[in-house]
């Protein structure tokens, strides 16, 4: 995972490894989850769905998270059925800094709290400002990693790795970097010709 990682642009790690971990753990994604959370699923009519269930001023504040609230009343209602959006908890969790690491207790019986899927399809909804930080910290549970960074690799240690499985090595630059120099005083200090 941390050689493909490394050769993405930070703001494309957690796309790729969101879709990793769903291509991994399929079965950890409900029937309509995946393409809620993809945003295939959106709801068909959100005044109907918003009718039957009355949401507090504080989560339906913008349209988007009506049409957000919505589309999961519609797709995933068990979920949504499954929180008393009135207790002060709820209140208290959209108003947290870090939302993504502490979740209110459902109120239905047999279900202490979401799954982690679902935390993630309520902070997209709900606090969608917090869900890189979400997808990231629901990606690293999933890859048993602790970053979805890793960590910068000099050419020293990236040669020695490359001889000892004797695989060879591909730079990837953007326009503007060029690794040259790097390879040149490192080809100095290592005594190439």
């Amino acid at each position: 995972v941390f050689y493909v990682l490394r050769a993405l642009f930070k703001a494309d790690r957690p796309s790729f490894a969101i879709h990793l971990v769903h291509g991994m753990k399929p079965s950890s994604w409900s029937n309509n989850e995946w393409s809620v959370f993809t945003g295939r699923m959106r709801a068909t009519s959100v005044s109907a769905q918003l009718s039957s269930n009355t949401l507090p001023t504080w989560a339906s504040s913008s349209p988007e998270r009506k049409i957000a609230c919505a589309t999961l009343m519609e797709y995933c209602s068990n979920l949504m059925d499954s929180i008393d959006f009135n207790n002060d908890d709820w209140t208290k969790w959209i108003n947290s800094e870090k939302c993504e690491d502490s979740f209110p207790a459902f109120r239905q019986q047999g279900r202490v709290s979401p799954s982690a899927v679902e935390r993630l399809l309520l902070v997209q909804a709900l606090r969608s400002d917090r869900l890189m930080t979400a997808i990231h910290k629901y990606c690293c549970d999933e890859l048993s990693v602790h970053s979805l960074t890793p960590s910068s690799t000099g050419l020293e240690e990236l040669w020695n790795e490359a001889r000892k499985s004797k695989v060879p090595v591909l730079f990837l630059t953007t326009s503007g970097t060029d690794p040259g120099k790097e390879l040149e005083d490192y080809a100095k200090k290592s005594s190439w010709d």
